[in-house]
């Protein structure tokens, strides 16, 4: 680190900045400097002018600057250039949790794959709780995705926290626990963000349901209390291994009785060590059937959390359109915005044809599936309709 750090005392004036990406109060650039690209942070004009935003910011480099994981982006200096203030970090060529989920929608159906996801996302928050430090702002946006070999990358420490420092109130609605949308800070823990981690896990269905739900439990007493206890509880099982040992064992011993009784003898090798004794297996009991309407239900909830990487980066687009193009005629808002849903649905309707396939239904439930494939992406229009009619509205106005 403090390598890394020396190499940071030149002016980044002399280098091209190019935009990355644009957020509420900071824009974000990838800069070139000797043979290596680096992030460089830097807080909107408007927001140098908060003297509680700047502590924030400066807060985020005090907290980064001690990191060193590789699952979470490095940060290297704090400086003040002509252009203002700024933050130089690790350059991650990757993309936002969501969109590489939106853009490689069969990732995670691979076991392999979302198992390696969730650890190393595991493993960055129980390294950061190690360090006595909380996240408080996960999110998809703030979970990159490298391009080469797709392994996570933690960032934007904005509204972390750790001893030693004032807590602000700071946070994402969608994913922050009820004790920070309260501003409760005496119930902030690592369970604040384990309920943020349940929601994620909830939305790219990377966990069983029964683990979300404890996630997710409102009282973050009754959440898990720690990384690992999370850890432990979404290991394997092992009793598939146990039953092939049993049904090995007793092969083996049926053997042996059989050539016994018919008088044969068995030559074992004076090495050999037969273990007579196996754990105890509880088989799972068989499920009972579903009706129609219960599979039905599944189904939409399967292929809402299906759907909604593709929705939420389409809508993440009209956002930024908004934000960054305010000035736009509101014809080209609402032509634009057209453009994006179409391209969210024509995906959608790709991952229903391919989810209703697999099925193999017959042709009397068929219609009952489409049907509910067909309310699950009006659910993700709604939003989209009521702002083309606000925006058909402005428009009509004299």
């Amino acid at each position: 680190m403090t390598e890394d750090s020396e190499f940071t005392t030149q002016s980044l004036a002399d280098s091209a900045e190019m935009l990355l990406g644009s957020g509420g109060t900071a824009d974000c650039y990838k800069c070139i400097i000797g043979n290596r690209a680096y992030c460089i942070k830097r807080p909107k004009a408007t927001w140098r002018q908060s003297e509680d935003y700047m502590n924030l910011f400066r807060k985020e480099f005090e907290l980064g600057i001690e990191l060193e994981h590789p699952n979470i982006v490095r940060y290297f200096d704090y400086g003040e250039d002509e252009k203002g203030p700024f933050i130089k970090m690790d350059y991650v060529d990757g993309e936002s949790l969501d969109k590489f989920v939106a853009t490689h929608p069969d990732f995670l159906k691979n076991n392999t794959n979302r198992q390696r996801l969730l650890n190393e996302l595991l493993d960055a928050l129980a390294y950061l709780h190690g360090k006595r430090m909380l996240h408080l702002d996960l999110k998809p946006s703030n979970i990159l995705i490298t391009n080469n070999g797709h392994h996570v990358k933690l960032v934007d420490l904005g509204f972390a926290w750790t001893d030693g420092y004032l807590h602000d109130a700071g946070f994402s609605r969608d994913y922050c626990a009820p004790e920070q949308l309260a501003n409760k800070v005496e119930q902030i823990s690592p369970a604040t963000d384990i309920y943020a981690l349940g929601k994620i896990m909830q939305r790219f269905h990377l966990a069983k349901d029964s683990v979300v739900k404890r996630c997710l439990k409102e009282n973050p007493q009754e959440r898990f209390q720690s990384i690992d206890a999370l850890k432990k509880v979404l290991r394997p099982k092992r009793w598939p291994l146990l039953v092939l040992a049993a049904l090995f064992v007793g092969l083996l011993c049926w053997t042996l009785s059989s050539t016994i009784r018919q008088g044969g003898t068995v030559s074992v090798p004076h090495d050999t060590i037969i273990i007579m004794q196996v754990d105890t297996v509880f088989m799972p009991e068989p499920k009972p059937e579903l009706t129609l309407d219960d599979s039905l239900a599944l189904f939409k909830e399967e292929l809402q959390n299906a759907l909604a990487p593709t929705f939420s980066y389409w809508y993440m687009m009209i956002d930024n359109m908004f934000e960054n193009q305010p000035n736009l005629p509101k014809e080209v808002h609402l032509e634009t915005s057209k453009f994006y849903i179409d391209k969210g649905i024509s995906v959608s309707q790709g991952i229903v044809k391919e989810k209703i396939n697999t099925m193999q239904l017959s042709k009397t439930a068929k219609p009952h599936y489409e049907k509910a494939a067909q309310e699950v992406v009006d659910y993700y229009l709604k939003d989209y309709r009521k702002l083309k009619k606000k925006l058909e509205k402005e428009l009509a106005a004299p």
